[in-house]
């Protein structure tokens, strides 16, 4: 027997000792698991990764050698799972935006010119522009990482993992929670730099947030624009 795939104290252990050192499952969380079950992968329903867990005894069935396939299922199968979970939350409720104070010409009630809608609308156009630009470099290209121990690496492109890359030696010594950590660590290393934060939270900008406040009260914008009056019709 290669003594490099000997099983450790912890796979022999029983099932509470084994589990006497996990976290509680968090009912928020959104689970994704290769086809054989080897890997669990816990994500947020925005996709942000939390956990990998191993199978209790996974080395008795599945060379370390070959784990990392198994992780990439179970990593994409988790992420497909959170995008489904934001297709359905963006169809029941679609988002809103953030209340914050805007400047500019939506902080006034001052007429509202057709020179001023113009600027306005430029700016805006300009701002998603940047936006989709940031989002190309981040979501269209192939990204790589690393996990803080050194031991894991792998790619990503668009989202989703394409390969990871497990020193087999270290794998085969090291023990579960030890694994899970740096399996974790390179997953989210990963999804940081395909989805960063500014472009994880939609495209903002002074502009556009008073675009946003002007269009969330549509009869006070058309009124300012000078479309509708306050005043009552003649008659009554």
């Amino acid at each position: 027997m290669d003594q490099r795939w000997q099983l450790n104290e912890e796979d022999l252990g029983p099932e509470e000792v084994r589990n006497s050192g996990r976290p509680e499952e968090t009912d928020d969380l959104l689970r994704g698991q290769d086809p054989e079950g080897v890997v669990t992968v816990r994500v947020t329903d925005t996709g942000e990764f939390r956990s990998v867990e191993l199978a209790s005894g996974w080395k008795r069935t599945t060379d370390p050698r070959s784990l990392s396939v198994h992780v990439v299922a179970a990593a994409n199968d988790a992420t497909m799972r959170a995008a489904t979970a934001q297709a359905e939350l963006v169809q029941s409720a679609p988002p809103t935006t953030r209340a914050e104070p805007v400047e500019g010409i939506a902080a006034s009630d001052y007429p509202i010119t057709a020179a001023d809608a113009m600027q306005l609308i430029n700016a805006v156009s300009t701002d998603l522009e940047a936006f989709n630009q940031r989002m190309t470099d981040a979501i269209g290209t192939t990204v790589s990482g690393q996990s803080s121990g050194g031991h894991v690496r792998g790619t990503s492109k668009q989202g989703q993992i394409l390969d990871l890359v497990i020193d087999a030696t270290w794998c085969s010594a090291a023990r579960n929670t030890e694994i899970e950590g740096e399996l974790a660590d390179v997953l989210r290393v990963l999804r940081d730099k395909t989805a960063p934060g500014d472009v994880a939270n939609g495209p903002q900008s002074p502009a556009i947030s008073q675009l946003f406040a002007l269009a969330s009260d549509p009869q006070r914008f058309l009124r300012r624009l000078g479309f509708v009056t306050d005043q009552p019709p003649k008659g009554l």
